[in-house]
């Protein structure tokens, strides 16, 4: 579920309701005595009830005041990456406060949203939002990019804020604010767009990494896990892509029950796409040919046609055909321009 909205008052509740016809997505929270039939009770105490429901929903909105939901969210707070948005409204619907996750987790738009909806103020106090400017985890947000480290992001963030000069290196094409257009010779911190493993800069600099990567594999049947995962880690090694940039693993449909393709998928936490064998017919004389491979599976090439079919016909190849103990890989390059 997407929203939880939380009151604890005759007040909150009809604000609750109002507030869940925005939201299809959503369920009301409230005391025994307060519900109106189609409401979910708080039974325990209210500390417990929220550690119950805090990792449940991507949002929580709790009306009510705002030093009731500091106290009880704050044992449950790990990161700005796993923490659902909070935000706190009062009962009578004046001031809609972004508490908690206003930039990965959205409370600052949810709560834009609301108060726009209802006739109210929206309070957001994040320093980039404050001085109009971009902070590195919304950059990351809009453009679906990794952060691969939070404390740099806050480093270049705290640059930013304090109207240092910071300097933007993308491998992509991005729509970046004048202020961010500097030469990178000028500047005391990088943002660096890629989706290579290692890089080496001088000055501090935070990774934000484009998921643009496509894994193509074939493989004999029954072939080593072990001896697929050595393989895969090793070619990327060697072109230095960071693991945390493939989006997909990508092979022909006969392979859905392929131990080895499916625990590589597990391990790194990608999903796979399954190609069809008149998906690849259609592409295969594009490519190198297997009549070992034509005669198992019923086409000819398998790794190179879903990496191209997977990249949407559009992917530049990074890795043509490479075989080891059994394994074919190939490796393609999303186009995100």
């Amino acid at each position: 579920m997407q929203y939880g909205i939380i009151a604890l008052t005759k007040g909150g509740v009809n604000l609750a309701k109002k507030i869940k016809s925005f939201f299809l997505q959503s369920d009301i929270f409230t005391l025994p005595k307060l519900n109106q039939g189609d409401f979910i009770n708080i039974e325990e105490n209210f500390a417990d009830f929220v550690g119950e429901i805090f990792t449940k929903y991507k949002t929580l909105i709790f009306i009510m005041a705002t030093g009731i939901v500091v106290r009880s969210v704050a044992k449950y707070i790990r990161n700005k990456t796993v923490d659902p948005a909070i935000v706190v409204i009062d009962e009578a619907g004046q001031f809609v406060i972004s508490l908690l996750s206003g930039h990965i987790g959205g409370a600052n738009d949810v709560a834009k949203d609301i108060a726009q909806k209802i006739g109210a103020t929206p309070v957001i106090t994040t320093a980039s939002d404050v001085q109009k400017k971009i902070s590195v985890d919304m950059l990351a947000k809009k453009y679906n990019l990794i952060i691969s480290s939070m404390d740099d992001a806050k480093k270049i963030t705290s640059l930013i804020v304090n109207n240092e000069p910071v300097f933007v290196e993308s491998e992509i094409k991005l729509d970046i604010p004048d202020y961010l257009k500097i030469d990178k010779s000028l500047a005391k911190g990088l943002i660096c767009v890629t989706n290579k493993d290692q890089i080496y800069e001088e000055k501090p600099f935070v990774k934000l990494i484009p998921q643009n990567i496509i894994l193509g594999i074939g493989c004999k049947k029954d072939v080593s896990y072990e001896k697929m995962i050595k393989f895969v880690e090793n070619e990327l090694k060697i072109l230095n892509i960071d693991k945390k940039s493939i989006k997909y693993i990508a092979t022909i449909d006969i392979k859905k029950e392929e131990k080895a393709i499916l625990e590589l998928a597990k391990y790194l936490d990608v999903q796979i796409v399954f190609f069809m064998k008149e998906d690849i017919e259609e592409i295969e004389a594009n490519f190198s040919k297997s009549e070992f491979v034509k005669k198992n599976v019923g086409v000819s090439n398998v790794c190179e046609t879903t990496a191209f079919l997977a990249s949407a016909r559009k992917g530049k190849f990074l890795l043509n055909k490479k075989a080891s103990d059994g394994i074919t890989l190939a490796i393609t390059q999303m186009n995100m321009d």
